[in-house]
């Protein structure tokens, strides 16, 4: 937990450098550079909300954010995903 809390710390110091203008047009895949289908803390800070809510939205504590987890939070994410409506 000290580990995650700690990458929490990093992402929201470099937010304002990866933010994306206009975030509210970031998907997902966007966000999903290594192209795992999940999202690490160092992806999720790209997007403000994503990185202020991480530790909130993985539920299953596994220090990444799946696509069920992240619409459950910000359903507009997926909606260029294919089946994520």
């Amino acid at each position: 937990m000290k580990i995650l809390f700690n990458h929490f710390i990093i992402v929201a110091l470099v937010i304002p450098s990866l933010a994306k203008a206009g975030g509210s047009e970031t998907t997902f895949s966007d966000l999903d550079k290594d192209g795992d289908g999940k999202l690490s803390i160092v992806e999720a800070g790209a997007h403000e909300g994503l990185s202020i809510q991480f530790i909130k939205l993985d539920t299953d504590k596994n220090g990444y954010l799946t696509i069920g987890e992240v619409s459950a939070y910000k359903p507009d994410l997926t909606e260029s995903i294919p089946g994520m409506e």
